[in-house]
């Protein structure tokens, strides 16, 4: 699972050399990591977990207008690497989180995008 997650995070990348935003994918094998980036009613158990952090800018909207650049951002994380091979059904195999200079923005879970509420 380690080695496939890397190298959707490096067909990522490659397919995007001047505008990949810092993407790091876990596997959720016990659901640990789930309660360091998401909402106690998140379960990551079982789950890829994707961590995107925006080193471009590209998530400066107004928080309203958020979700459109989240979606675009984990679909061409989605379909630009083998993510797809390993996580079949995006909606309930993948969760994920958006930051932007360190701060969280909002995250993915059964396929809904939620703000981050604070």
């Amino acid at each position: 699972m380690y080695i496939s997650l890397l190298t959707a995070r490096i067909d990522y990348i490659m397919q995007r050399p001047n505008d990949f935003l810092d993407v790091v994918l876990y596997y959720g094998r016990s659901g640990i990591w789930g309660r360091e980036f998401f909402p106690e009613t998140v379960d990551t158990k079982g789950k890829i977990i994707v961590r995107i952090e925006d080193t471009r800018d590209f998530f400066t909207c107004e928080p309203e207008q958020l979700i459109v650049p989240f979606a675009l951002e984990l679909n061409s994380i989605y379909k630009l690497s083998t993510l797809g091979s390993v996580a079949t059904d995006r909606d309930s195999d993948v969760v994920a989180v958006f930051y932007r200079k360190g701060k969280e923005l909002g995250y993915f879970y059964q396929g809904e995008y939620h703000l981050w509420e604070r």
